[in-house]
């Protein structure tokens, strides 16, 4: 769950990355499944609730005691600025709770999550090591949002066709050592988002890397929050590559091209209003939705409930 913040206001969203782009994937007609621990409490009931609304349908691997993750995050309207924030205001205690499916629980769900065209993470574990393996002839996407160790985070590119991070994120040093590391790996496409400077990408032919294709970013005069826009992009680009490319196959420059240009729209769009998925909430943004993409867009509505967020370890109060 997002609480978005900003100016006297403030509400709730469904969000992160992996239900983020699942969002405008079902939006833009895909059947779609969300891999999830089943968590505990208030939250969780309003959770189930925006998926159901999303037509996103949840696959639990196991139920825990603890609380859905909810990320505050605060924008600043005037200068145009946002940033998330993820641990107590007091004691600085990580408020994130996240639980990844190990290679035991993953087996447990077959086949209810097997044969799909498209696997997307944004986080690695033994169990979606399991589903990138056995997923031969569908895409597989990684997007890690950072990460501890290179090991893990190659593991993770290791097991993917297309690769997708933030320079912010992921310094230019190491994207170069992983092109090298990912040689011999299944890995095809590498784009790297650099916010105002557009985005950049490689293709890999014959276990080499070709040179970097820069895609400048579009302008704008009507952007409240970029929070999302990265998702967007993803989504945006999945769709077009889904549509043409159902099986994994090489994709040449031009064709990628051509597809990263019609996301980067849908993206420079969605920074028209406040939140990930605040474009969906206002009829404004679903209309420019439907004459951009030709697509039957739906408004979305969550449910509105009071949010208080309790740290484990010092038990002090916010929301």
């Amino acid at each position: 769950m997002d609480l978005i913040e900003w100016s006297t206001s403030s509400y709730i969203s469904l969000g992160g990355t992996a239900a983020n782009v699942l969002t405008i994937l079902s939006q833009l007609g895909f059947e779609t499944k969300l891999l999830t621990a089943e968590y505990s409490g208030e939250i969780e009931d309003w959770y189930k609730n925006a998926l159901q609304i999303r037509h996103i349908f949840p696959v639990y691997f196991q139920k825990s005691k603890k609380n859905l993750s909810v990320v505050i995050e605060n924008i600043d309207p005037i200068n145009n600025v946002h940033f998330f924030r993820t641990s107590c205001s007091r004691c600085k205690n990580n408020l994130i709770n996240v639980i990844l499916p190990s290679d035991e629980k993953t087996r447990k769900l077959m086949p209810e999550i097997n044969d799909c065209n498209l696997l997307f993470y944004d986080r690695f574990s033994s169990g979606i090591n399991y589903l990138a393996n056995i997923n031969k002839e569908g895409w597989n996407m990684y997007e890690p949002n950072g990460f501890r160790m290179y090991s893990n985070l190659l593991s993770g590119c290791q097991s993917s066709d297309i690769i997708k991070f933030s320079a912010a994120r992921i310094s230019e040093g190491i994207c170069e050592q992983l092109l090298c590391d990912l040689k011999d790996s299944r890995a095809k496409i590498v784009i790297v988002t650099m916010g105002q400077e557009g985005l950049k990408f490689t293709v890999k032919y014959h276990d080499d890397w070709g040179d970097w294709n820069y895609l400048p970013s579009i302008n704008s005069n009507n952007v409240l929050d970029t929070a999302g826009a990265g998702d967007w992009l993803t989504a945006g680009f999945l769709y077009e590559l889904l549509t043409k490319y159902p099986e994994v196959q090489n994709i040449s420059q031009v064709k990628l091209i051509q597809m990263l240009k019609k996301a980067q729209v849908l993206a420079t769009e969605a920074c028209g209003f406040i939140g990930a998925q605040g474009i969906l909430k206002e009829p404004k943004g679903i209309e420019q939705l439907r004459l951009i993409t030709g697509v039957d867009f739906w408004p979305i509505h969550d449910n509105n409930i009071e949010v208080k967020i309790k740290c484990p370890i010092c038990g002090f109060e916010e929301g």
